[in-house]
């Protein structure tokens, strides 16, 4: 097995970042340029198997995310808020399940992994991430509080702990530490930029020891993308191919929960580190 970070993971995520730096490997080191191209357009093709929804739903996730941004932005004391401020409203989960699409792209050391899928859905204290690499589901991680349960279905094995998530994990949600040090005033806006062609805002999260930066739509204040830089190695960057807000109802509950055979195997671990 390769050798961990300092901050160590839980193992079902070792494992499967262990599996992205070999495909990452073996990649590079493929000798065909027909392969390479082949290779890149199996890329290309994971959100339609994966069962993720395509660019016609994003669309239309998009243009309801602009509505729903124009309502929750409301002009305070005849002042516009903040791009900041737009951005957080954007985020709210009050009553609602975040439905997040994201392309991560990761390098963890000397290491580079497969970019993979995450789907997320969040509410509260409860959220789920599933992972889809090289068109396959990998992962599919339930919290709640302090219950983390993660299900391989490789091995069909769900492996339950008592940790809560670790800033260096990358199922991490990030944009816990914009909410978080957007409420003590902590973030800076940048300035405009662009990522893959759209108009976005920066805003600066932090700037030490890890440094995040987050990229909003110039317009509507949606999420685009969001920066990780840890060190001097590690880097993950998170493109958002689709984000909406959905009501929480009996239905959207659901999401929130591991989808699990009957048959699959269930271990308990005394920690998740």
């Amino acid at each position: 097995m390769s050798p961990r970070s300092n901050n160590e993971l839980p193992e079902p995520l070792q494992r499967l970042e262990d599996d992205l730096a070999r495909a990452a490997r073996e990649e590079m080191l493929a000798p065909s340029v027909a392969q390479r191209q082949s290779g890149s357009k199996r890329a290309r093709t994971v959100p339609a198997r994966s069962g993720v929804r395509g660019p016609v739903v994003a669309a239309a996730a998009a243009t309801a995310i602009a509505a729903l941004v124009l309502v929750l932005v409301l002009v305070v004391g005849g002042r516009e808020p903040s791009l900041a401020a737009r951005a957080y409203a954007a985020l709210d989960e009050r009553n609602a399940v975040l439905h997040v699409v994201i392309e991560q792209r990761s390098t963890r050391g000397e290491r580079r992994l497969r970019p993979v899928l995450l789907e997320r859905w969040q509410s509260g204290a409860r959220g789920r991430v599933r992972v889809v690499a090289d068109g396959r589901a990998r992962l599919d991680v339930a919290s709640n509080g302090d219950i983390v349960r993660t299900y391989e279905p490789r091995r069909r094995l769900v492996t339950e702990t008592r940790s809560r998530r670790t800033a260096s994990d990358p199922l991490a949600d990030p944009l816990v530490q914009f909410r978080e040090r957007y409420r003590r005033g902590q973030v800076r806006e940048l300035g405009q930029a662009r990522v893959a062609g759209r108009a976005v805002r920066e805003i600066l999260v932090q700037a030490a020891p890890r440094r995040i930066v987050y990229f909003v739509d110039a317009q509507t204040a949606a999420p685009v993308a969001l920066r990780v830089q840890e060190g001097q190695g590690d880097f993950r960057e998170n493109r958002y191919l689709l984000y909406e807000r959905l009501p929480l109802t009996s239905q959207t509950r659901k999401l929130l929960e591991l989808d699990v055979p009957p048959d699959a195997r269930v271990v308990r671990s005394r920690s998740g580190r």
